[in-house]
């Protein structure tokens, strides 16, 4: 439970930290203009995101850790990374600089924890010290950069690694390794939370000091659970795990060579350009690579106990189809087409939908007395929560209440965070409870069935106002999809379907509220406060 407290907590830290660091960006420079060849926003655009994702982490890292003894090694490096990152954004680092910072970090990580010990297609134990500690280096240091070079769409890096993130995140489940777990999953939280404002249009960008943390947080977590001995897999395995960092990062640097450029001059080479090249739009480019790092991500998971060689071959036939459809389109001159005049034709099949003008009307406040009935009601009859648990309900409470009465201006705020709370908080009853088909377990799934229609219309017949689906969803679809497929052999797939699913329908109204209903957000926040009191109380 305390790694899932780790994630929510990491989540709320990082939603709350990125409005004020997209505020006072512009106060200590850390804004990103446009002009540069690689870019593609046309407006200036705060850089200051990757500062709330590290104390999002390092928050509820720093509550939730079991013991800090072996970790703090860990923690160090990532803040030496981060801080090199946050000079560079800054004050735009030259490149020797900033691998210094993270030669510095990898060299500290190696000397706390060791590096690779297994090599691909060696025997057990049998590679060379040397090439396994220069292996070791390059591996760090080579993840770091290249989630640190894809970071050129909205959401495109952030994404990805969570992807990769939420991989490392089973794997240390798998092994029971809490502290690890936690550290993967506080990353993640502070990631999502950071997605929810850099997803097209983006409002603010990581910048060096959230990519390289990312980036090496998680080639250092891979080291960690890729050499546990009581995690048999293969060596090669981390070819999968960052496919699609590494093949963008690989073919630019081919693509340079060939050019006869500098390897590590900016340009439009990466894989994203060339699909912007074909016409797709903004997002359509962020959901195919997606889909692409949710496929090896995928192999990666399928594939772990297989051969190096059938890995590695698994892996040069992914990047042989990618780069050769890639090849295919720039040689043919292939262009997507617009999609304008289906959208044209959608809204007119849609236009019915409108005539429902008291819904139309009243969308937000049927879905704000829904949630606010569910979280009142939920919180009612669900079991009593461990009293830490129920501890850290009462707190959470009482710190939104305060928050509403001094800081009314940021009700949306306040309405995510205890819509999202509360969200947790439920989900962890329901998964505790017994039974998944108990009177109580039917009862909810079919008022969160009646939730899910009520959403569905009003996104149909609001959706070119003020909400919208977007590539954040569809990665959040994405997870909701592969996470219990993953998840099933280590506990009970159905529970854990249910409470993905569950969680996924109660975020998205609670989103939906929170950016539309301005009338009604005061009656979601104090359900979810008062769902709070009753679940601490009980």
């Amino acid at each position: 439970m305390t790694s899932v407290l780790s994630f929510v907590l990491a989540l709320l830290v990082t939603t709350v930290l990125i409005p004020v660091c997209r505020r006072y960006a512009s106060h200590i420079g850390l804004i990103d203009e446009p002009g540069e060849m690689r870019r593609v926003h046309l407006e200036a655009i705060p850089r200051s995101g990757g500062i709330a994702i590290v104390l999002g982490a390092l928050i509820a890292t720093a509550v939730w850790l079991p013991t800090y003894q072996h970790y703090l090694p860990f923690i160090g490096c990532i803040c030496v990374i981060a801080f090199f990152g946050l000079l560079d954004d800054l004050t735009e680092l030259p490149s020797s600089i900033k691998f210094v910072g993270q030669l510095i970090a990898a060299f500290w990580f190696i000397y706390a924890y060791g590096g690779v010990t297994q090599l691909p297609f060696f025997p057990l134990d049998s590679a060379h010290a040397a090439l396994c500690l220069f292996l070791s280096f390059l591996f760090i240091l080579g993840i770091t950069n290249a989630v640190n070079l894809s970071d050129g769409l909205d959401g495109l890096a952030a994404g990805n690694s969570l992807l990769s993130l939420g991989l490392l995140a089973v794997f240390a489940a798998q092994l029971g390794e809490v502290g690890y777990l936690i550290l993967a999953l506080t990353t993640t939280g502070g990631l999502l939370g950071f997605l929810r404002f850099n997803t097209h249009p983006a409002s603010i960008f990581m910048g060096d000091t959230g990519s390289q943390f990312i980036g090496f947080t998680a080639a250092a977590l891979t080291i960690l659970l890729m050499q546990n001995e009581s995690l048999p897999v293969s060596p090669m395995l981390p070819v999968l795990i960052f496919g699609l960092p590494i093949l963008d990062t690989l073919s630019v640097m081919g693509v340079r060579l060939v050019r006869g450029r500098p390897i590590f001059q900016a340009d439009r080479s990466h894989l994203h350009h060339q699909f912007l090249k074909m016409g797709f739009q903004h997002y359509q480019v962020v959901a195919i690579l997606y889909s692409l790092q949710a496929v090896v991500v995928g192999f990666a998971y399928a594939l772990r106990y297989e051969s190096d060689a059938l890995i590695l071959a698994a892996y040069l036939a992914f990047c042989g189809v990618v780069l050769s459809l890639i090849l295919w389109a720039r040689l043919s001159n292939w262009q997507t087409h617009g999609s304008k005049r289906g959208l044209e034709g959608r809204e007119r099949r849609n236009l019915w939908l409108r005539k429902l003008e008291w819904y139309h009307l009243h969308t937000a406040k049927v879905l704000a007395a829904a949630l606010g009935i569910f979280f009142v009601a939920g919180a009612w009859f669900m079991k009593p929560l461990p009293d830490a648990i129920s501890d850290f309900a009462l707190i959470a409470a009482a710190l939104m209440l305060a928050t509403q009465l001094l800081r009314r201006n940021h009700e949306r705020a306040i309405t995510r965070l205890a819509g999202f709370t509360v969200t947790a908080f439920l989900v962890y009853g329901f998964l505790a409870d017994t039974g998944t088909n108990s009177t109580q377990g039917i009862a909810v799934d079919l008022y969160l069935i009646a939730l899910v229609v009520a959403l569905g219309l009003a996104i149909r017949v609001t959706r070119h106002e003020r909400f919208a689906l977007d590539n954040q969803d569809y990665l959040v679809l994405l997870v909701v999809v592969l996470a219990p497929l993953v998840l099933l052999e280590q506990f009970d797939g159905e529970m854990i379907t249910r409470s993905v699913l569950r969680l996924a329908i109660l975020v998205y109204a609670c989103e939906y509220v929170a950016s539309k209903g301005r009338h009604t957000r005061p009656v979601m926040n104090a359900a979810g406060i008062l769902g709070l009191l009753i679940m601490g109380l009980k």
